[in-house]
């Protein structure tokens, strides 16, 4: 395996050297060819380290290169994974894993820093095997079936019937590991990035999966309602205003919301926004020290390319640039220096503070949400109600049937209706008549008082000391 990784890399940069060679022999021959005519140089089409074809301009290749080269130098520091010592101290550790873990060791050190280990060891030895053997116990084969051929569909391997089943099998496992997530779109990318990390072992990349869902990523990320990536999302707006304020006025500006760029980071890691190296160096630093890495990464792209976005005069030609910068971010060195030296101080409480906050309101929008999906739904299903009983009525008058039951229903209708505004009249006679008998009742006891008073005058004085009393 270790040698595999080797050669892997090795080739990755032999390839970028001999396709610029090999594009600058094409050219000249071109120009020999075509001596009034000079053709444009077309990148060339490699495969990286992990097999994904990418197109790459000199500049690219030589930025490839230079990576590949330093991680290279970095294996020695590694000796300890392949002789089986203990791992270094934790500032160390830190140092290392934030230069890049050699692809050659990214399977036993990832297992190691997530906590994977420990997890699978919890569990008896035969675990991921009976959650595969389990598969009909699971809710969510149909829509895993349906994601496999969109799962990074130009990858001959994961694209193959090997691969299909090896990704089948984690998100399989997973959906009845963590029945409250079940499977989300997204964990099927996850799950195969993994795969490709871990040289294609199904049950390193289902605990790995595990340790991110249940261990490292905010809880409910990957939930049905995605309510824990809305919460990232929000909270990374309000650290792209604190960090990069230009930039959120711009955004503000432009009514570009977050989530438009940023969903996929969350669900997906960067594994499908990065070059896989660049993801992969973001996934040594997310095993190792958590989510807080992925609103540095978020951060720095934003940084490194915020003066050409803020250019940009509308959300789509935003979203664009992120797109394509994110897609052509083949210095990972770059970036992890960027996102760990230049983005500035994050301390986790004020991240948690941030994020109670949204949770919040969060809460108020997906109950919002439900309320009006719901009420959206009873209109629905009245429309549809109503639309059934038009087209009964049009076939019955089709059909030469007598419509009888919709009379009755009238008719019916109208009898509640003529019972109700008795009842109402009703009521409102008794008010009258009880109004009209208390008005007679006093006009009755004015009388008499006045009769009394004009025959004894006395009589008045008592009726008032009685009325005081």
């Amino acid at each position: 395996m270790v040698d595999r990784r080797r050669r892997t890399q090795q080739r990755q940069i032999e390839d970028s050297e001999d396709s610029e060679e090999e594009e600058q022999t094409r050219n000249r021959n071109a120009n020999r060819s075509s001596p009034g005519k000079r053709r444009s140089r077309k990148p060339p089409t490699v495969l990286d380290g992990y097999g994904f074809e990418v197109t790459l301009t000199p500049l690219q290749q030589q930025e490839l290169a230079s990576c590949a080269q330093a991680a290279q130098e970095h294996i020695p520091k590694w000796s300890f994974v392949e002789q089986l010592k203990p791992y270094p101290g934790e500032s160390r550790l830190k140092k290392l894993v934030r230069a890049g873990v050699p692809p050659l060791y990214r399977r036993q050190v990832w297992m190691q820093i997530s906590g994977a280990n420990a997890l699978r060891t919890s569990k008896p030895a035969t675990y991921f095997a009976n959650m595969v053997a389990a598969e009909s116990r699971s809710k969510s084969v149909r829509q895993i079936d349906l994601d496999l051929p969109r799962t990074f569909p130009g990858h001959e391997w994961l694209q193959s019937e090997e691969g299909q089943v090896s990704i089948r099998n984690v998100l399989v496992a997973f959906s009845l590991h963590n029945q409250r997530v079940g499977y989300c779109q997204g964990l099927n990318c996850v799950a195969a990035f993994l795969l490709l990390c871990t040289d294609q072992a199904e049950e390193d990349a289902f605990w790995l999966l595990v340790a991110l869902t249940d261990r490292i990523l905010y809880p409910n990320t990957h939930a049905p309602n995605l309510d824990g990536c809305h919460v990232e999302m929000r909270t990374l707006g309000q650290l792209i205003a604190s960090k990069l304020p230009r930039l959120h006025h711009h955004l503000e500006a432009l009514s570009c919301d977050v989530s438009v760029f940023s969903t996929d980071w969350f669900l997906c890691l960067f594994c499908t926004s990065l070059p896989s190296e660049s993801a992969a160096r973001v996934w040594d630093a997310l095993f190792h020290e958590g989510a807080k890495v992925l609103f540095r990464v978020a951060l720095a792209l934003l940084q490194m390319h915020e003066a050409l976005l803020l250019t940009k005069d509308n959300a789509g030609e935003v979203l664009m640039v992120i797109k394509e910068s994110a897609a052509a971010m083949h210095n990972a060195d770059l970036l992890m220096k960027t996102a760990f030296d230049k983005v500035g101080s994050m301390p986790m409480a004020k991240i948690d503070q941030i994020r109670a906050q949204e949770s919040v309101e969060v809460d108020k929008m997906l109950k919002a949400r439900e309320a009006a999906r719901k009420k959206q739904e009873l209109k629905e299903r009245l429309a549809a109600e109503q639309r059934r009983r038009d087209e009964e009525a049009e076939r019955r008058m089709e059909e030469g049937i007598p419509d009888t039951t919709p009379a009755e229903e009238l008719a019916q209708a109208a009898a509640e209706k003529l019972k109700f505004g008795a009842q109402q009249v009703g009521r409102g006679l008794n008010l009258v008549a009880g109004k009209a008998m208390e008005a007679a009742r006093k006009v009755k006891e004015a009388a008499t008082a006045g009769a009394a008073g004009s025959s004894s005058p006395e009589g008045v004085g008592v009726s008032s000391s009685r009325r005081r009393q």
